[in-house]
């Protein structure tokens, strides 16, 4: 069969169309969606080893007014720490602890959590039993005791509890949560600005939440909603447990019907991180077990705690010897990211639907694992990190990393 003129033009042009290819500069690549801000210390980086007694890093908080604080829990239970504040550079911010960027905390131990203020004070607890509030210029001696706390001296029946988050209200009253040794309660407690016991709050000054008969609980975290009620996350008999609290410390009837949600979608295991959104929902992140293994869970309820179950995931890497927890929930750009201590990636993505976003977890250049004080948070819209690469005795060192999410 002949070729015709219109089939040999066309076989020209192809062939003319794939030569102009082969011979094209490359399309520059699209930008990675995460990487290290260069505009931050040295090219997305900082490191700080001078600072007396920064031994690991215990906690990180954006300060209200701008700027970000970094704890560094002792070398023991009573150990000394420090308290560090970074300008939006990157640099030691001079104007806090009288020029040198940082503040003493004498016999601090290990810290549990830490929050911020709005007049720019941090509050630390430390040892599950003390809250220590350091004003820029060092420990205020206006709150408590020379500015401390030991909650359990506060009330009789604090003797047998131990705390582990707390969270600052609008008015400067300081929630903290924790545990009852023994029972299957959520426990919070109130404190006045001043550090003085607040006996208007739940009974005479304390929740205790129960669940029913049997079993222990905790409420590992304690987070605010923006009309000023309280979100308990832990767990009971178990099984992840949410609560909500009204501001005065009774649970909320709007909330599962009394305040109290036990083991979503069936779950075993804990909640270790929340967050809660200015619309109401609450974002829960933990580790549990399910018939196919263990697994780390992200979770979004309503605010009356209704599961979305068109929200969330379950993304367990080597389920079997998944040692890794949640600490904190980072929304950044629509994006989620799970902050995690144990084993595997301490950074794990998510998309807005809460489904693993795997690309987000392996950018090239951008440290994934952490083994010591890894803790993080949103800074300007940018993800900040903060950890303790490697322990040497006394002389601890802590690395801070600004990434840009686009």
């Amino acid at each position: 069969m002949q070729t015709t003129t219109r089939e040999k033009l066309a076989s020209l042009s192809i062939a003319v169309f794939a030569l102009a290819l082969a011979f094209a500069p490359p399309a520059p690549a699209a930008p990675a969606p995460i990487s290290l801000d260069p505009t931050f210390g040295a090219s997305g980086v900082v490191r700080t080893g001078v600072i007396p007694n920064f031994h690991e890093a215990g906690g990180l908080v954006v300060a209200r007014e701008g700027g970000v604080l970094v704890a560094s829990q002792g070398t023991s239970r009573a150990g000394d720490g420090a308290l560090a504040r970074y300008r939006s550079d990157g640099a030691l911010d001079l104007s806090f602890g009288g020029g040198a960027g940082y503040v003493p905390l004498p016999a601090i131990g290990k810290v549990n959590a830490m929050k911020a203020d709005a007049a720019g004070n941090a509050l630390l607890l430390s040892k599950r039993t003390v809250v220590t509030r350091v004003a820029p210029t060092g420990l205020d001696a206006s709150f408590g005791n020379l500015g401390s706390v030991r909650l359990t001296q506060l009330d009789p029946r604090f003797a047998n509890l131990s705390f582990w988050d707390l969270a600052v209200q609008s008015d400067g009253g300081i929630v903290v949560s924790g545990l009852q040794f023994g029972a299957p309660r959520l426990v919070a407690i109130r404190l006045l600005p001043n550090g003085a016991l607040d006996r208007t709050f739940g009974d005479e000054g304390l929740v205790s939440l129960g669940f029913g008969q049997g079993g222990v609980g905790a409420a590992y975290r304690v987070e605010l909603r923006a009309d000023g009620d309280i979100v308990l996350g832990g767990f009971v008999h178990g099984a992840p447990a949410i609560a909500c609290l009204l501001s005065n410390g009774m649970p909320d009837p709007r909330f599962s019907g009394d305040g109290r949600l036990r083991a979503p979608l069936g779950l075993r295991g804990y909640l270790t991180a929340l967050a809660v959104g200015a619309d109401g929902r609450i974002l829960a992140a933990g580790a549990g077990s399910r018939p196919q293994g263990r697994e780390i869970f992200l979770l979004r309820l309503g605010p009356t705690g209704r599961l979305d179950r068109h929200f969330g995931s379950a993304a367990a890497p080597g389920a079997r010897r998944l040692l890794a927890s949640p600490e904190a929930i980072l929304p950044v750009r629509g994006l989620l990211f799970l902050l995690t201590r144990g084993r595997g990636p301490n950074l794990r993505a998510y998309g807005p639907s809460g489904q693993p976003d795997g690309w987000l977890g392996r950018v090239p250049g951008v440290p994934r694992y952490r083994w010591f004080g890894t803790f993080g948070a949103v800074w300007e819209g940018k993800l900040l990190l903060a950890w303790t690469p490697k322990h040497v005795a006394g002389a601890g060192t802590i690395e801070l990393e600004r990434l840009v999410v686009r």
